[in-house]
C-alpha cells in the first residue's frame, strides 16, 4: 500500500510539473494545488532561518520565503540554506528557481545569459534545538519541469556530484520559474520539529551559473 501511494504521489508530481500557467504567482498556486490533488502531497510550513555563500555572495531572505543572491558573483559557489519546520514524516524537497528583475535578463541564473547549472544538492537534518551533527538524507528520485536539452543536463545529475549537473536552459526561453522535485530515500523530520540544511553546489565548468533566487518547500505524502 505504501509503495502504491508513493507511485501515485510521483505520478501526480510529474503531472504537476507539466502544468505551466502564465505568471509566477499563478504558477505556484496551480503547481502545489495540483500535487496535493493528484499526488496526495502536502506542503507544511518551512521557514528559512539562515542562508550562506561559500564564496562571498550576499544571500537575503525575501518576504515570500525565497532567498535572493546579490553582490559578489563568483565563478563557483555553494549556497547553504537552513530551514526550520514543525512537520514530521517529510519525504519531498521542492527547489524553485525564480526569475528576478535584479538578475541578468530578469531570468533565474546569475550568468550573463541568465542560465544556471546546479551541480549537486544535499539535504541533512537534525532535531530542532539540537547542537548535534546533521544527519544526511539521501535522495533517490528527481524530476523537473524543464531540463536543458542540448546535452546531458538532466535533473537526476544533481543527485550525485559527478561534474555533469542539472542545467535549466534559461538562455533558451523567456524568463520563467523552474521547479525540481527530490524524493528522499526514507521519511525525515521527527516529532518536535526539525532543522533542515540544504546545500546547493554550483561548481560546473560554466562560470557564474548559479541560481539567483531560490525558494524551498518540504512535502509529506498524503
Amino acid at each position: 500500500a505504501a509503495r502504491a501511494r508513493l507511485r501515485e504521489a510521483i505520478a501526480g508530481a510529474e503531472a504537476a510539473l507539466r502544468t505551466i500557467p502564465a505568471d509566477e504567482a499563478q504558477q505556484r498556486e496551480v503547481f502545489f494545488a495540483a500535487m496535493q490533488k493528484d499526488g496526495g502531497l502536502q506542503w507544511p510550513v518551512a521557514e528559512v532561518v539562515s542562508a550562506t555563500s561559500s564564496n562571498g555572495s550576499t544571500l537575503t531572505a525575501q518576504a515570500d520565503g525565497s532567498v535572493l543572491a546579490s553582490g559578489a558573483n563568483p565563478a563557483t559557489d555553494r549556497h547553504v540554506l537552513t530551514l526550520r519546520t514543525e512537520a514530521s514524516d517529510l519525504r519531498m524537497l521542492c527547489v524553485e528557481a525564480l526569475p528576478d528583475a535584479s538578475l541578468p535578463e530578469g531570468k533565474v541564473g546569475r550568468a550573463p545569459n541568465g542560465n544556471a547549472v546546479l551541480e549537486s544538492i544535499r539535504l541533512a537534518v537534525r532535531p530542532l534545538g539540537s547542537t548535534a551533527d546533521f544527519t544526511p538524507v539521501p535522495f533517490v528520485w528527481a524530476s523537473a519541469d524543464y531540463e536543458q536539452d542540448d546535452g546531458d543536463y538532466r535533473v537526476v545529475n544533481a543527485l550525485r556530484d559527478d561534474e555533469l549537473g542539472f542545467a535549466v536552459g534559461a538562455h533558451q526561453r523567456p524568463a520563467q520559474p523552474v521547479r525540481a522535485l527530490f524524493l528522499a530515500e526514507a521519511p525525515f523530520g521527527g516529532q518536535g520539529g526539525s532543522e533542515l540544511r540544504v546545500e546547493l553546489d554550483y561548481d560546473s565548468v560554466y562560470p557564474q551559473h548559479v541560481f539567483g533566487r531560490v525558494r524551498l518547500h518540504v512535502g509529506t505524502l498524503g
